[in-house]
């Protein structure tokens, strides 16, 4: 009898960890599972946790079979090529390797704050993945965890992060941005190899990394690391405290050597970019301290350059081609343009045409002075910004104006009250009228705003009806010749 319970006792545990399967009722997804000592894992061995035909917003359950999901098997979800977000319950402590190996649609996942490692695989080809982050308590991204993700674009990674392994974001093609923390002690072999990055950062606390390929610059905050080669990088930095070993190893080792190398504390960046997309962006640049940089914006065909915006006092300016001493600190410098045909609309709005003698000026004629004019201030080195651009098409009217030249109704509607203007049309003219108010005569004008119907003109008077105000004050307006009626004693 007692080897009877034995045996049946010894059975029924093994039982207990084999592989078995579970319907979510709710969704109607049967999982493959194994279950020990009361812990849950989802998948089993090569079988995948769910059909390979699984699509759209995968949630990892809780519980399975009453039982807690603590870890997702090796290949779990391996080419589920349709699944496009995956939820995974804070009680999951273990991904396996090659979990989301190959699920091309996932755009999403979540990693549980249990998480310490990504194991070899794990991401690779999610070529939908465009983010992830990883929680604090990850020690570890595993052997091409994060290969071929060609839309992954800025992962973020934990302060406790201690080791990238090799070709872990290679292939990342769309990766602009990454942040290496302070702590990550071994990069491995071709750990950011053909990615979108450029510019690459490491912490002092790098002790080893080997090839980089495929970035234009890296800034090392540390000692040379074991294995370090930089023979398809364009420039590494390292700081001053460093110099020396960074300098006898680079003259030492030529096979490993960048084209270029400075010590980032005797050299400052200077970084220039367009304001707009239109313009051609300018590459870093380094130069040594009180060093004479000069450099020349150059606008493409259709915009004019206006000038050159800095983060540093006296440096800038509206001539293309500028020139200035390497301060302490980094220079950040925008190149602005402005597109030709904005001025262009901008003058053909505010002055369509004008009357020379008898005739009109044409179209042809109105965009030739348009032309005619942008190169004149361009020649001249004058700013163009819209408040200039705005400043410019005031005075011009104003002269046109006092020159009785005809402006179009527009032109008109578009001003402010500030200045007369005459319209002609038939027999028949208009005036603009500037009402303005004061309180001291020998204080400043104030502009009043008139409501429609306000101002009219009786047998050639002109008539205008200004609300009362509770304290007495002073009203003008201005007449198309200039002259200003007298100052009124008192409220209307």
């Amino acid at each position: 009898m007692k080897r009877l319970l034995l045996l049946f006792f010894a059975i029924s545990t093994t039982f207990s960890l084999l592989a078995d399967s579970w319907t979510d009722y709710s969704t109607g997804i049967t999982w493959q599972y194994t279950q020990s000592q009361g812990k849950v894992t989802v998948g089993r061995g090569s079988s995948p946790a769910v059909p390979k035909s699984t699509k759209g917003d995968l949630v990892i359950p809780d519980f399975i079979a009453g039982y807690p999901v603590v870890k997702i098997a090796s290949y779990a979800f391996n080419e589920c090529e349709s699944i496009r977000s995956l939820t995974i319950p804070a009680s999951v402590t273990s991904i396996g390797m090659r979990a989301f190996n190959s699920c091309r649609k996932l755009k999403s996942v979540n990693i549980p704050d249990g998480i310490t490692s990504i194991g070899p695989y794990t991401f690779a080809h999610c070529e939908a993945l465009t983010s992830i982050t990883l929680p604090e308590g990850v020690i570890e991204i595993g052997e091409r965890a994060f290969q071929w993700c060609t839309t992954l674009n800025e992962p973020h990674l934990p302060s406790t992060l201690k080791t990238i392994g090799v070709c872990a974001f290679e292939y990342c093609s769309s990766l602009q941005n990454i942040t290496i923390p302070d702590g990550v002690i071994d990069l491995g072999n071709h750990a950011f190899s053909e990615t979108g990055l450029k510019v690459l950062t490491l912490p002092e606390s790098v002790l080893s990394c080997y090839e980089l390929r495929g970035i234009a610059t890296v800034y090392m905050k540390g000692n040379v690391p074991a294995g370090f080669s930089a023979i398809y990088v364009d420039c590494v930095y390292y700081t001053k405290q460093y110099a020396s070993q960074w300098e006898f190893f680079f003259r030492n080792a030529p096979e490993t050597a960048p084209a270029e190398w400075y010590c980032m504390d005797e050299y400052v960046n200077v970084i220039v970019s367009p304001a707009t997309a239109w313009a051609a962006p300018f590459n870093r640049k380094a130069v040594i301290l009180n060093e004479k940089v000069s450099i020349t914006a150059e606008a493409t065909d259709g915009y004019i350059f206006l000038g050159w915006g800095s983060n540093q006092p006296g440096i800038g300016g509206m001539d293309a081609a500028l020139t200035f001493t390497m301060p302490e600190t980094e220079v950040t410098l925008v190149a602005m343009f402005l597109p030709k045909a904005l001025i262009e609309g901008l003058i053909d709005e505010k002055i369509d045409g004008r009357i020379d003698g008898e005739s009109l000026l044409t179209k042809e004629q109105a965009e030739a002075k348009t032309e005619a004019t942008i190169e004149e201030k361009k020649e001249a080195g004058e700013l163009f910004d819209q408040a200039g651009v705005d400043a410019k098409v005031e005075a011009t009217i104003t002269e046109k104006v006092d020159n009785k030249e005809l402006v179009t109704r527009e032109s008109i509607q578009e001003m402010a009250l500030g200045t007369p203007i005459i319209e002609v049309e038939g027999a028949q003219a208009k005036v603009g009228i500037s009402l303005k108010r004061t309180s001291n005569l020998d204080g400043e004008w104030e502009e009043v705003a008139l409501n429609a119907g306000a101002a009219e003109v009786d047998n050639g008077t002109v008539k205008v009806s200004v609300p009362a105000e509770d304290n007495a004050a002073f009203y003008k307006f201005v007449v198309p010749d200039g002259l200003q009626t007298p100052a009124q004693d008192e409220t209307p």
